[in-house]
């Protein structure tokens, strides 16, 4: 027994934290990726029943109806989450600090580089795959654009005016991806060098005196 105890590990510390932590990591990156992706599903969805991008309803309803609401909603939350700075830099620290603490250095330097850039050109690659001759974008938020039967208004105005947030995001995510990449990997050996087997010291016991 003594033999087995001198190899022996002791549990890694943390892990209930760390656990927690990941799935954070995992809520936030959701909540800022899955209105676009509803948005984009939605369209190929109509892709996928032939519709081409007009201003007349291209289903019956209600499932017209049904469809471009969607599409209309998730693209809304979709500008929410990735055009308010606060809000989207806010969450992806959050995310990025989750990923840290939950050990996955490499998650931590991809989530503050792609996620806001994804969340905030996304939207405006969607609307630019979208909109038909005639549709009104504009920055200046001059007109309307009528898609499907629904008016789109602000919907697709904000595809106009977002990309000048790139200015804003684009140094947020490099300079944050190299700071998470070093602090999680200094993190993450940390981690692995507390939860090394600890060498105890072998017990020296006295020798069974033989019996004459």
């Amino acid at each position: 027994m003594a033999f087995a105890d001198h190899f022996a590990e002791e549990a890694p510390r943390g892990n209930g934290f760390a656990n927690f932590a990941r799935h954070l990591w995992l809520f936030v990156v959701a909540a800022l990726t899955l209105p676009v992706a509803a948005a984009w599903l939605a369209r190929g969805a109509f892709a996928a029943l032939g519709c081409e991008p007009a201003a007349a309803q291209c289903l019956s309803d209600p499932a017209n109806a049904i469809l471009i609401a969607a599409f209309k909603a998730t693209l809304d939350i979709a500008w929410i989450m990735g055009t308010t700075p606060l809000l989207t830099l806010g969450l992806t620290t959050l995310a990025t600090v989750a990923a840290i603490i939950g050990l996955r250095p490499v998650h931590a330097a991809l989530t503050v580089l792609v996620v806001p850039l994804a969340s905030l050109l996304l939207p405006v690659w969607l609307v630019g795959q979208t909109a038909y001759r005639g549709c009104a974008v504009s920055e200046a938020k001059i007109g309307d654009c009528v898609l499907w039967g629904a008016h789109m208004g602000e919907t697709f105005h904000n595809a106009a005016i977002a990309p000048a947030l790139i200015y804003t995001y684009t140094p947020f995510a490099v300079a944050g991806a190299l700071v998470a990449g070093l602090l999680g990997w200094i993190v993450y050996w940390g981690a692995r060098q507390m939860a090394k087997p600890v060498q105890r010291p072998f017990k020296r016991t006295a020798a069974p005196r033989s019996r004459e």
